[in-house]
């Protein structure tokens, strides 16, 4: 990714902060080297900020948090039904497919972006108390999981419909986690999610 905004001349910051910018990176790469997918994968932290939570974003590097968003349980009922359009990095990652799609969407596969239910959840929580959370406090895990899911399914619907063909899926803190604990906590989350995605008519990577 930073790579792509490199070949166009701008910074890693251009690419995930301006939607214009990264389907001008993702497009120039995808002729240049006969890519046969263009993706609008960019950083982690697009849904986190619909949700509130404030970043620091260097210019070659990942944003990085200003603090967690749920700090105890009494905070997951604060947690909200997103609108899509109203949150700023997630409205632009849908415009970004939209553009690609219209580009090279007869000829080319369009991947969309999504976290995957552990990982935003870790996003919001911080990792260590999500692992702590899973093995002391699973309750609070499925609470927050539910309303992360739908959010997730609003997000990767939205991106359906502007062009995209298959939706990526970031969720790679699962494999911190043990078999069980993955298959009674996050499995379901998942399939709930994947389920989704495909009745709107999008594959799942």
């Amino acid at each position: 990714m930073a790579w792509a905004a490199h070949y166009v001349g701008h910074s890693y910051r251009d690419f995930y902060l301006d939607g214009e910018v990264l389907a001008e990176a993702q497009l120039a790469v995808t002729r240049a080297f006969n890519v046969d997918q263009i993706s609008a994968i960019s950083d982690p932290w697009r849904e986190t900020a619909g949700y509130g939570v404030e970043f620091d974003y260097p210019e070659e590097g990942v944003g990085k948090p200003k603090g967690i968003l749920i700090k105890t349980a009494d905070n997951i009922s604060a947690l909200k039904t997103l609108d899509i359009e109203s949150c700023e990095r997630m409205s632009q990652r849908v415009e970004s497919v939209r553009k690609m799609a219209a580009e090279v969407g007869q000829t080319h596969s369009v991947l969309g972006w999504i976290e995957g239910p552990m990982a935003e959840y870790a996003d919001l929580r911080g990792l260590e108390n999500t692992l702590m959370d899973l093995m002391d406090k699973p309750e609070m895990f499925i609470k927050a999981g539910e309303v992360l899911v739908q959010n997730a399914i609003s997000f990767a619907t939205a991106q359906i419909m502007a062009g995209a063909d298959m939706v990526g899926v970031g969720d790679a803190a699962v494999s911190l986690i043990a078999p069980d604990m993955y298959r009674e906590y996050v499995l379901p989350l998942e399939q709930k999610l994947f389920s989704a995605i495909h009745e709107a008519g999008g594959a799942v990577k």
